[in-house]
């Protein structure tokens, strides 16, 4: 992966970003490109079969993590549900409940179930829009025993967002290390 992160390796912004990228890149993540964006820096991960992925990271610690299918494809709920037990989960054989398999559930239903069977928070969060008269609803899962973990939203169409805010002063590259593996799980499982 060839990046050009401004500010990395001089101490300036998008040092922990770079490292990031160094870390996707070691896990055999193809390329992408960065840039700064409202004061942090944004990582686009290009060369990706069937899915679009983009990393915001900020030298205080935050990170959100968005990838989501670049077609219709419907991805496999089993697969959505392990793949979040490894985002938020503290082993790395945790594994979610058994797969739901009605077939009258949709997407969000199936992971959700499977993911609260696992033993992880799931709500569901709708928001409505009146004036264009569409709903938007994602499923919200936390880990209680891990909260350092963050969060992830898993929209209708299968998308995946990580958002986790755990500052660790001088660990940038422990930090770095873990937020690359992770980003490396959920491109691997979307």
């Amino acid at each position: 992966m060839n990046l050009i992160v401004p500010g990395a390796g001089d101490g300036g912004p998008g040092g922990l970003l770079a490292l990031v990228a160094a870390g996707l890149a070691a896990r055999g993540v193809p390329g992408g490109y960065c840039h700064q964006e409202d004061g942090g820096c944004l990582l686009r991960v290009t060369g990706l079969a069937g899915r679009h992925c983009t990393v915001i990271a900020d030298d205080s610690g935050y990170v959100l993590a968005d990838c989501w299918p670049a077609g219709p494809r419907c991805p496999d709920p089993a697969v959505l549900a392990a793949t979040v037990m490894r985002v938020l989960g503290d082993r790395e054989d945790w594994q979610p409940g058994p797969p739901v398999t009605d077939p009258d559930l949709a997407l969000l239903g199936r992971v959700g179930l499977a993911l609260r069977a696992g033993g992880l928070a799931v709500r569901l969060d709708v928001q409505a829009d009146e004036r264009n008269l569409e709903v938007c609803a994602q499923v919200v899962v936390t880990s209680a025993g891990q909260p350092g973990r963050g969060q992830v939203r898993i929209g209708d169409d299968g998308a995946l967002s990580w958002e986790c805010d755990t500052p660790h002063p001088g660990q940038q590259q422990q930090q770095a290390e873990r937020i690359a593996g992770i980003v490396a799980a959920i491109i691997a499982g979307t």
